[in-house]
């Protein structure tokens, strides 16, 4: 079992017992490439990014769709699920809606 633990991912363990794992990379789904997307791909099988958050996709409360639409493309091409994030939270809210509180 060490030696198993030892040379298998996260992923491939994970997958062996029926399950998905994922994290929330340190990378722009527009800028996602290098160790950081290797690393990820290696062992997670699904990812959460920020550009799902209210702020992220209207900051002047205008849509920008860029970001989200990036990070659905580079999950398709490198083999992974995506997650949204809450596109409510209290901590990414726009300065407008963050006025009304």
């Amino acid at each position: 079992m060490a030696d198993m633990l030892e040379t298998s991912s996260l992923r491939t363990l994970a997958q062996q017992a029926g399950l998905r794992v994922g994290c929330h990379p340190d990378f722009r789904p527009d800028d996602a490439s290098g160790p950081l997307t290797e690393l990820h791909c290696r062992e997670f099988d699904t990812a959460v990014f920020n550009c799902f958050h209210w702020c992220a996709l209207a900051p002047d409360g205008v849509y920008d769709w860029r970001l989200p639409d990036a990070a659905v493309a580079w999950a398709r091409a490198h083999g992974q699920r995506l997650r949204g994030h809450a596109l409510l939270w209290y901590q990414t809210l726009p300065a407008a809606v963050q006025a009304c509180r």
